[in-house]
Formats: C-alpha cells, sequence, structure tokens
C-alpha cells in the first residue's frame, strides 16, 4: 500500500482524528463533491521531481500540477484542499479529464483535479478502487 502517513494516523480510516476546520473559508466555494477533496501527505521527505506520480490511499481525487496532462480541462472557482499539514494551503482550480502513461497502456483519469502548487502529482488509490482496478506493487513500480 503506499502512504505517507500509519494506518493509526489516517483520518479517513479515523475521522475523529481529524482536526476541527478553520472558520476561514473562501468566498468562492465550489458545490458537491469537489469541495471536499483531500490530501493526506504530510510532508514532502523523499526526493521527487514535479513530473512524478505518487498512488495517495488517502486523497479523494487524482490531482496534478499542470495543465499538460489534462485532455479535457473546465476552470472552476477554487477549492480548499485539506491536507495532513494544517499550515498549509493547496487550492485547486478546475477539473477535467487526465492521461497517464503506465508501462504500455493509457489511463485516462477522469474528474482529476488541476493543483498548481502540488510538489506531485497525486492518483487516488480510493477512486482507483471505486473503479474495481488492480494496482500490483514490486519495488518501486507497479501495474494496473
Amino acid at each position: 500500500m503506499c502512504t505517507t502517513h500509519s494506518k493509526n494516523e489516517c483520518y479517513a480510516k479515523n475521522p475523529r482524528l481529524r482536526p476541527p476546520q478553520q472558520n476561514n473559508k473562501r468566498k468562492n466555494q465550489a458545490s458537491a463533491h469537489l469541495s471536499t477533496a483531500q490530501a493526506l501527505i504530510t510532508e514532502n521527505k523523499l526526493d521527487i521531481s514535479p513530473q512524478e506520480l505518487i498512488i495517495e490511499c488517502g486523497a479523494t481525487h487524482h490531482m496534478f500540477n499542470s495543465h499538460r496532462y489534462f485532455t479535457s480541462f473546465t476552470q472552476m472557482p477554487e477549492i480548499n484542499i485539506s491536507t495532513g499539514d494544517l499550515a498549509s494551503t493547496l487550492v485547486s482550480v478546475g477539473t477535467g479529464t487526465a492521461i497517464i502513461l503506465c508501462g504500455n497502456q493509457t489511463l485516462t483519469l477522469e474528474n482529476s483535479l488541476l493543483v498548481p502548487r502540488l510538489n506531485c502529482n497525486l492518483v487516488s488509490l480510493m477512486t482507483l478502487n471505486h473503479k474495481r482496478m488492480v494496482i500490483q506493487g514490486e519495488g518501486d513500480s507497479f501495474t494496473l
């Protein structure tokens, strides 16, 4: 399993551990499913380039840091993204369909978020599981 936190620290598995939200809500907050995006990365201690991809078990959405991954894109009002580090603020500026290459396969990731200040790209393990995709890891690589 790919994660940056322990099972005991996981807000998805232990929602009572989540700190209360601060009252500094943005003026323009999108409705529906996009207003609850989460990425539970607490600290980037790895030497990862912005082009690399992490499969994140705590992310509710696929998140990319550049327009170049998107084949279709719709700009949206800014959406705050909850992170494990409450001092950091990430903001998504839109949603669309992203394309990534996995070996010799092309993977289409719908409802992906564009988060320009994201250190590296995140693929949501939760979303892949909902689509019944199977991930098999070996060493530092994986297959879908």
